[in-house]
C-alpha cells in the first residue's frame, strides 16, 4: 500500500517518516494502532489497586441526573436516547434536558414521533448548549430518527428488552435489535451499547444486563489510562499518534485504542474483584472531575472533586501517574483532539 493510500485511511500518517511507513504497509491501520501501544499488565510491582479502587467504590457519586421518576418505559426511552447521541456532549447536560423535554411532553418519546423528528427540533433542545458547534443537529436528528424507527418496529422500548411477562429477553435479541442503530453498531468496541447496558442494569427488571456489560472506553479513559502509563506508546508514530491532536481521529484507530484500555480494565476488574460497571464508573468519574483536559486537578482543588476530598487530599493514582513523575507536560496539557465520528 502506498503512503498517499494510507492517508487516505487515517491523516495522521502525513506526519510520519517513509522509514515508519514501510512498517504498516501490510497492515490495516487499527490493527498497527494496537500494536505501536501497549499496556501494563495488572498487577504490576507495587500496584496497590486492590486497596484504591474498592475505596472509590464506597464513595462513588450517584448519576446526577436520573429517569427514576418515570415509568419504565420512558425511563428505557430516555436511557437509549442518552446513550445513542451522548457523543462529544456533556453527559449531564444531555440528560437534564432529556428529562425536562421528557417531563414537559412526553409523547415525544413514542417511538412513530422520534421516526419523524425534524433537525430543527434537535437543534432548539440543545439551543443554550455551551458549546454549539458540537450540536451538530442533522446527525443527532439522524440518529434520533433510527431510534425512534427501532422502538417503533419493537413494539415500544420495554419490548427491546423485556418479554411480556417482563423476563429479559435473549442476549442475542437485545443485540439484534439495537445493532441495528447505527449509533450503535458504527463503534468497533461498542462503546455507546455498553454504555446503555451499564445504565440500564441499575433498573427494576433489567439487573440481569449487568451481567453482560463489557467495558465502556470513551475518551475520558483514553486520556487517563495515557497519562498514568497503564496506556502506553511503543513508537515514534504512536508518540505522534497522540500528540497531535490536531489530527482528525477515525473510527478506525480510536477503537484500536478502545481495544486496549478495554483490556486493562477488566484486568482491573479481575484484580479488584469488582464488578465492571463499577471499575468503569470510577475511571469515567476520574477521567470527567479531575483528570481532565488541558489542566488536571491533580491536588482536588476545584468543586468537580469534591466527592474524591472524602479520602483523599490528592488524585488517588497520582503516586504511579507517569505523566506527573516523568514531568509530561505534553500529556498532562492535553486537549481533546479533533474528532468527527460518534463514539467518543
Amino acid at each position: 500500500m502506498e503512503k498517499e493510500q494510507l492517508k487516505s485511511i487515517d491523516p495522521q500518517i502525513a506526519n510520519i517518516d517513509d522509514s515508519s511507513i514501510e512498517i504498516i504497509t501490510s497492515v490495516a491501520i487499527s490493527k498497527q494502532i494496537s500494536e505501536v501501544f501497549a499496556i501494563y499488565d495488572i498487577p504490576f510491582l507495587g500496584c496497590d489497586f486492590d486497596r484504591v479502587y474498592p475505596s472509590l467504590a464506597d464513595i462513588l457519586p450517584k448519576e446526577l441526573v436520573n429517569f427514576s421518576e418515570l415509568s419504565l418505559e420512558n425511563s428505557i426511552a430516555c436511557e437509549i436516547i442518552c446513550a445513542a447521541i451522548c457523543h462529544q456532549m456533556n453527559w449531564d447536560y444531555l440528560r437534564k434536558v432529556v428529562l425536562e423535554k421528557t417531563k414537559l411532553e412526553e409523547s415525544w418519546l413514542s417511538g412513530d414521533r422520534l421516526a419523524k423528528i425534524e433537525e430543527e427540533d434537535v437543534a432548539k433542545l440543545f439551543t443554550n448548549y455551551k458549546k454549539p458547534e458540537r450540536i451538530r443537529a442533522k446527525e443527532r436528528c439522524d440518529i434520533l430518527r433510527e431510534v425512534g424507527k427501532m422502538a417503533s418496529d419493537a413494539g415500544g422500548y420495554q419490548a427491546l428488552f423485556l418479554n411480556e411477562n417482563l423476563k429479559l429477553l435473549p442476549m442475542e435479541k437485545i443485540r439484534g435489535y439495537m445493532l441495528k442503530c447505527y449509533a450503535f453498531s458504527n463503534d468497533p468496541k461498542e462503546k455507546k451499547l455498553q454504555l446503555l447496558l451499564q445504565k440500564l442494569s441499575i433498573y427494576e427488571y433489567l439487573h440481569e444486563l449487568a451481567s453482560y456489560c463489557r467495558p465502556a472506553i470513551d475518551y475520558h479513559l483514553i486520556r487517563s489510562y495515557l497519562r498514568r502509563g497503564l496506556l502506553y506508546p511503543k513508537t515514534k508514530y504512536a508518540e505522534e499518534f497522540i500528540s497531535e491532536f490536531s489530527v482528525q481521529r477515525k473510527e478506525t484507530t480510536v477503537g484500536a485504542l478502545r481495544q486496549l484500555c478495554g483490556e486493562l480494565l477488566e484486568q482491573i476488574v479481575w484484580y479488584t474483584e469488582l464488578d465492571i460497571c463499577v471499575v468503569n464508573s470510577i475511571e469515567w468519574n476520574i477521567g470527567r472531575s479531575i483528570c481532565v483536559q488541558d489542566n488536571p486537578d491533580c491536588y482536588l482543588e476545584t468543586d468537580d472533586a469534591a466527592w474524591l476530598k472524602k479520602k483523599y487530599v490528592r488524585c488517588p493514582f497520582y503516586g504511579h501517574c507517569s505523566a506527573q513523575q516523568n514531568e509530561k507536560d505534553d500529556l498532562l496539557h492535553t486537549n481533546e483532539p479533533d474528532y468527527k465520528g460518534t463514539s467518543y
